[in-house]
Order: C-alpha cells, then sequence, then structure tokens
C-alpha cells in the first residue's frame, strides 16, 4: 500500500499543469517547426490557466487522492473532495472541503479520479457524469482506465464541454488503430507511467522486506489482507 502513491500524485500535478497551460500544443508547435526566439509576445497563443484560485474536485481520498491535496494546495488550488468511505473529519484542517459528487462535479476546474475498481464502479465516469461536469473543465485519471467510458469522454470532448483530459492509461485498442481519444489534440495520454519511477520501485522492495523482518521476529506484520492464517 502507498508503494507508488507519491510517483502518481506528481503525474497528477504534472497532468494538471499541462492542461492548464496548454503544454502539448505548445511543444507540437515548435515539432512542426514552429518559430521559436523571434518575439517576446511569440507564447500569446498558447495563453493558459495558473492553478491557483482554481477548483480541483478529488473523486477519492485514500492514498494517492491525498497527497494530491497536499500537493495542489501549495498551487493555492482549493480543494474538493468526495470519497463516501472517509469520515469527513479526516481532512479538516486541511484547507479541503468535504462534498458530494453533484456539487463537486458542477463546482470544479479540474476533476482527479483516485478511486479504486470494484463491480460498482466500473464506468463510474460515464455520460451523465462527463455532462455534469463544469463547462471548459479538465478530466484527469492517473487510477484504472476501466473506472471511465471511454467513448462518452471522447464525446464530451469533441463537443467542446469539456476542455481536455489527461489519461494514464487506456483500454487496449488494436495495433496499429489508436483509440479516438489520442488522436485529440486536448488530450495527453501516457502509458501507465504514474507508478514508473525508480523510487517507487525502490519503495516496494523496502515495505516487503520490512514485513519479512516483523514475521521473522515475531512482530506483528502491517497491511495483512488474511489475518487469519496462522503467524501473520
Amino acid at each position: 500500500p502507498a508503494r507508488n502513491a507519491e510517483a502518481v500524485a506528481d503525474l497528477t500535478l504534472a497532468f494538471m499543469v499541462m492542461l492548464a497551460r496548454g503544454v502539448k500544443s505548445s511543444i507540437a508547435y515548435v515539432a512542426n517547426g514552429g518559430r521559436v526566439g523571434d518575439s517576446a509576445f511569440e507564447g500569446a497563443q498558447f495563453f493558459g490557466h495558473e492553478l491557483g484560485g482554481h477548483m480541483l474536485g478529488l473523486v477519492g481520498f485514500g492514498n494517492v487522492g491525498a497527497r494530491v491535496a497536499r500537493r495542489a494546495l501549495a498551487f493555492g488550488t482549493s480543494i474538493l473532495v468526495y470519497d463516501p468511505y472517509i469520515a469527513p473529519e479526516t481532512v479538516e484542517g486541511l484547507g479541503i472541503r468535504m462534498t458530494d459528487l453533484e456539487e463537486l462535479l458542477a463546482s470544479s476546474d479540474f476533476v482527479s479520479l483516485h478511486a479504486r475498481v470494484t463491480s460498482e464502479t466500473v464506468n463510474f465516469f460515464d455520460e451523465e457524469k462527463f455532462n455534469a461536469m463544469r463547462r471548459g473543465a479538465y478530466f484527469i485519471n492517473t487510477a484504472r482506465e476501466t473506472l471511465m467510458d471511454e467513448q462518452a469522454l471522447y464525446e464530451a470532448l469533441v463537443s467542446q464541454h469539456l476542455a481536455g483530459a489527461a489519461l494514464d492509461m487506456l483500454r487496449p485498442y488494436p495495433e496499429g488503430m489508436p483509440g479516438s481519444l489520442v488522436s485529440l489534440p486536448n488530450v495527453i495520454v501516457t502509458p501507465h507511467i504514474g507508478g514508473a519511477t525508480h523510487e517507487a520501485a525502490l519503495r516496494g522492495v523496502q515495505i516487503l522486506a520490512s514485513q519479512i523482518d516483523h514475521y521473522l521476529a515475531g512482530k506483528p506484520m502491517q497491511h495483512v489482507v488474511n489475518r487469519g492464517i496462522s503467524g501473520s
């Protein structure tokens, strides 16, 4: 647990900045031969937004969501949280407000998904929820691809109801035939790199080794799922 939470939280904030500042389109401009250094005002065509003063809605406030919140607060971002599985007092005093999903979707400039996949959350973000989001908002998913209806997201982006999206994974699509979301200029897609850091890999080994040490020393082990098994 939390092995890669720091890494995923970092990527989430990177996605927020990239979406807000139109980083993908500005990189494409230079890569396709756009002039650089001709004018002090050449960046005017890529005007974006600062994170400060905007609202971030976190759907899920577990290991990753809580870390995203701490980072976003440092940018001056206000935060709404929807998580029916945690007590409101868990986030009291952090500059964060718990709310229901309806208000979060309607009020947030960025909506970032940090939920687990269960039978109840497959395609949790569907046409209804994307349409309930604030017009011009951004959607971020660094959790799991099956939590969202990709076609519904595509339609919300094409209709310009949403301004952009950043996704760390997609459902598999035929080789040589990229998914429709990949083709959109206002969508950032990465190949599930959220936890792909040297630090996360080392942290996982350290967590495992520490629990082996606990077991060999006869001490209580952490994060045990099947505590009924002898020795756990």
